[in-house]
C-alpha cells in the first residue's frame, strides 16, 4: 500500500506547493500540460524549498509505477520512502517558515 502511494503523494504536495507556477501551459492541441514530476522537483530544488538529492527520484518513480524486482527488495523501498517522507516533510516546513 505504501509503495503504490509514495509518489503519488510527493506529486501532489509539488503540485500544492509550486504548480502554480505551471498554470497556462498547454499541448499543440489546446489541451493543459501539467508539469511532470521532474520538472517539479528541479524546480523546487532551484527555489531551495528541498535539499534533498533528487536526480533519480523520477527513474524510481517509474520503477515502481511500472514494477520491478528491486521494488521487493525492502531496504530498496525503505530508503526510496525515507527520502520520498523527507522531501514531503521539507516542503510543508518550508511553507510554515
Amino acid at each position: 500500500m505504501a509503495a503504490s502511494q509514495t509518489f503519488p503523494c510527493l506529486e501532489l504536495a509539488l503540485r500544492e506547493q509550486i504548480g502554480h507556477q505551471f498554470a497556462g501551459r498547454v499541448h499543440k492541441n489546446g489541451r493543459p500540460r501539467p508539469a511532470m514530476l521532474d520538472e517539479l522537483l528541479k524546480s523546487a530544488k532551484q527555489q531551495n524549498l528541498i535539499s534533498s538529492e533528487i536526480e533519480h527520484l523520477s527513474q524510481l518513480r517509474n520503477m515502481f509505477a511500472h514494477g520491478s524486482d528491486t521494488v521487493l527488495n525492502p531496504p530498496m523501498f525503505l530508503t526510496t520512502f525515507e527520502i520520498v517522507t523527507d522531501i514531503i516533510r521539507e516542503l510543508y516546513i518550508s511553507q510554515q517558515v
